[in-house]
């Protein structure tokens, strides 16, 4: 296992009121090659996916995905959630050769 490094694109507010909706977007550059596509050279690209995407805010999962191979490259996701508490919103992803990729952002909640 390695640590997965791809350009990562997470739009979420740094703070929020107490009991309102918060909106995470997320964009992950990633080619999510399926193993089945010829490349310029006659050889098959090798497979390369994102299997796994969680999102936690403090100590709850708030998003616990698991992606298959008809997910599109570069995959969007967006998602909301209550803010309820100040604390971290942590992002995991995962490949399917073992690398992990781990982000966090705090959210500041305000009353």
């Amino acid at each position: 296992m390695g640590t997965l490094s791809l350009p990562v694109r997470l739009a979420l507010p740094e703070e929020a009121q107490a009991g309102r909706v918060v909106s995470l977007r997320l964009l992950l550059q990633h080619p999510m090659e399926t193993g089945y596509r010829i490349g310029e050279d006659g050889a098959r690209i090798p497979r390369h996916l994102l299997t796994a995407l969680r999102v936690s805010y403090g100590d709850r999962v708030i998003a616990d995905l698991t992606l298959r191979p008809a997910i599109a490259a570069n995959p969007y996701f967006a998602l909301s959630f209550i803010a309820d508490q100040t604390g971290p919103i942590t992002l995991e992803v995962e490949d399917d050769r073992g690398r992990k990729l781990t982000e966090t952002r705090m959210l500041t909640v305000v009353p």
